[in-house]
């Protein structure tokens, strides 16, 4: 809609190129926002971790986001765009999610994790328990496991 719409609608306006240009900085602005929001976490997270400064980490960092949407200009960004699309929310979602039961259950510890529950909610301590680490990674594991079937057995788009 973006792309095909406003376009049009911005010819149809008085000046414009006027408004072309301020739809190109929208979209810039847009782009550099998501991208220092997203790196921002891990930028955090690996300063930390290794003891340094953002301006030493954030500059890898965004190189490397950047040397990782080229595919997506290329010629078949198009097609790249469209499996990423499809396949990377919902196997993403599953995995990070498991990912977060586990880490926080196991790594973390349940117990610590139940300790730090405001007084009304420890009365449901052992049905946080068992969901943190029952529940909710046997929920997931089954989910990612039917959506590799399910992908495995009908292919998308016409795509092997």
């Amino acid at each position: 809609l973006a792309f095909q719409v406003f376009p049009i609608a911005m010819g149809l306006m008085p000046l414009p190129q006027l408004w072309a240009a301020l739809f190109f900085l929208m979209l810039l602005n847009l782009g550099i926002s998501s991208a220092v929001s997203m790196t921002s976490p891990l930028t955090t997270a690996l300063c930390e971790r290794l003891g340094t400064t953002a301006r030493r980490v954030a500059p890898p960092l965004h190189l490397l986001g950047f040397v990782s949407g080229l595919i997506y200009v290329s010629r078949a960004g198009t097609y790249w765009l469209t499996l990423s699309d499809h396949f990377v929310p919902m196997f993403l979602t599953i995995v990070v999610g498991l990912s977060q039961c586990l880490l926080v259950s196991l790594a973390y510890g349940a117990r610590r994790l139940l300790e730090s529950l405001p007084p009304e909610d420890q009365r449901l301590a052992p049905w946080w328990a068992f969901c943190w680490q029952w529940l909710l990674p046997a929920t997931l594991s089954l989910l990612l496991l039917a959506q590799v079937i399910h992908e495995g057995s009908s292919p998308f788009g016409g795509f092997p």
